[in-house]
């Protein structure tokens, strides 16, 4: 049980952070292809925080407290590791609420 929950876990952190990392490169490209084509990113990554990035964030979060309580981990909720985790989750969320809020 533990080795799936972490690959799940592994896989959410991998796919908000692959989704940062595209969002970063292709930007750039984006704004320099003219105003549409701008538009049509902005959108898309509205897009990515509505739906991808929710859906990542919660295959983190059920999955690392899945971890922390159902598995021999030795990691606690009081741990700082722990903390700093579920604080970066917290802010992406509302960062990407903040993000769609932004029309």
């Amino acid at each position: 049980m533990r080795n799936l929950l972490l690959t799940l876990h592994l896989i959410g952190a991998a796919a908000w952070l692959g989704g940062n990392l595209t969002q970063m490169m292709m930007l750039p490209i984006f704004d320099r292809a003219g105003h549409a084509a701008a538009r049509v990113w902005h959108d898309a990554s509205g897009q990515m925080a509505k739906i991808y990035y929710s859906v990542a964030g919660a295959l983190i979060t059920v999955s690392g407290v899945a971890l922390l309580l159902l598995s021999d981990s030795p990691w606690s909720f009081s741990d700082p590791f722990v903390s700093i985790g579920f604080a970066v989750v917290l802010i992406g969320g509302l960062m990407g609420i903040l993000h769609r809020g932004r029309r």
